[in-house]
């Protein structure tokens, strides 16, 4: 296939709030990093539309349409009032924009049902068909009545379902959701996350988390274990990437539980920055209670690293014994017993193996292929139904 002759139209359409701005560059990451894949293929232009609580002159304006990345991104601000229903004006108003220019897509790719709503209206309105795919974790935690009612709007009434995993596909399910789904992981950058095969490493080794401070990451059982670990060996650092609510009040738990000297809270930092922590370190562990996907433990496999998780649905499918140890979400004891265990025998772990498994299954190629896939099933048929692949 001529990639150039037979590209299609995709519009991405990220939720309010899901999508890297200036202010938070490091928000939803993996929405870019899909659209990045589907530009491979296709011809891909983002409409984002963010809430602002001050500074928008009337209900919404335009705030900049430039190249992004390689990727034209037309970027909206509404105000922080009747949020869904402006949200659905603005991106109406950007949608117009690219019409009149002669750009109609042949196929919108929301993400998160939140946006469905809108791609529910641009299909009715202009007989464009859509896909969500969907991330959020509340649909595999705790989803509201309200948010259950929107979701099963949305996904219904799309072309199909791109959940990022099986687990957040069977979740999905359980809300009501009748339609097809297909599932399509998240991208890892493995030309940004990959091995340094020239281990030199002086001093104590280093564990690394790289988490939002909030409570569903976990990161306080994981203090709890570094206070237990302290007891029984002195040999190893942790360094927690992140930030979020409960930083101030995990910073404090930290000192309380003796571990200034042991535990480094660095902040937010650039995916770059991200990179070479995760380079550098001996082990990667996070002890999440939910996740949809799990971004983080594959940048980190990425690099050739083995990780301690929690023995969570999204993580069972992927993370086997050749790649780590899973342990029961909030066991302190268990995950103090295996990263105890992991630091003594690290170096039983295939570098070239696991980081492989992430080059061969979630690269910007290989996603690419899969959205490209998707998008052609639907145009085959006129927008009008969806072919299970498998």
């Amino acid at each position: 296939m001529n990639r150039e002759d037979n590209k299609l139209k995709i519009l991405f359409l990220p939720s309010s709030g899901w999508y890297p701005s200036d202010k938070n560059p490091c928000k939803a990451l993996f929405v870019k990093e899909h659209a990045k894949a589907a530009a491979i293929y296709n011809d891909v232009t983002i409409i984002y539309s963010d809430r602002e609580k001050k500074g928008v002159r009337g209900l919404y304006e335009l705030s900049s349409d430039r190249i992004e990345d390689g990727i034209r991104t037309i970027r909206v601000k509404h105000r922080d009032v009747m949020p869904n229903i402006i949200y659905r004006w603005s991106v109406l108003a950007a949608f117009k924009k690219l019409l009149l220019e002669g750009w109609k897509p042949d196929v919108v790719n929301a993400h998160v049902f939140l946006a469905g709503a809108t791609a529910v209206a641009l299909k009715r309105r202009f007989g464009i068909p859509f896909v969500i795919s969907e991330h959020w974790t509340a649909l595999v935690s705790t989803l509201s009545r309200k948010d259950r009612l929107k979701a099963r709007f949305a996904m219904n009434e799309a072309a199909v379902v791109l959940p990022v995993s099986k687990s957040l596909r069977d979740a999905i399910s359980a809300h009501g959701i009748r339609n097809n789904q297909e599932v399509v992981p998240n991208v890892i950058d493995i030309n940004l996350f990959y091995p340094d095969h020239n281990e030199n490493k002086i001093g104590k080794k280093m564990i690394l988390c790289v988490a939002t401070l909030s409570p569903k990451k976990g990161i306080n059982y994981l203090l709890e274990s570094m206070a237990r670990l302290k007891s029984e060996r002195n040999d190893f650092v942790l360094d927690i990437i992140g930030e979020g609510k409960k930083h101030a009040e995990l910073q404090q738990m930290a000192n309380s539980l003796g571990l200034e000297e042991t535990v480094t809270f660095h902040g937010a930092r650039s995916k770059r920055e991200v990179a070479e922590f995760m380079r550098n370190c001996t082990v990667y562990v996070q002890p999440s209670l939910y996740e949809t996907f799990g971004v983080t433990y594959f940048e980190a496999m990425a690099c050739g690293k083995p990780v301690v998780a929690s023995n969570i649905p999204a993580l069972q499918e992927k993370i086997d014994k050749s790649k780590g140890i899973l342990v029961p979400p909030g066991d302190v004891g268990a995950l103090t017993k295996a990263v105890n265990y992991m630091l003594d025998h690290y170096r039983d772990y295939s570098i070239r193996e696991i980081s492989r498994y992430v080059q061969d299954n979630f690269s910007h190629e290989n996603i690419g292929r899969q959205l490209n896939e998707v998008y052609r099933n639907i145009t085959s048929n006129n927008g009008s139904g969806y072919d299970l692949r498998r």
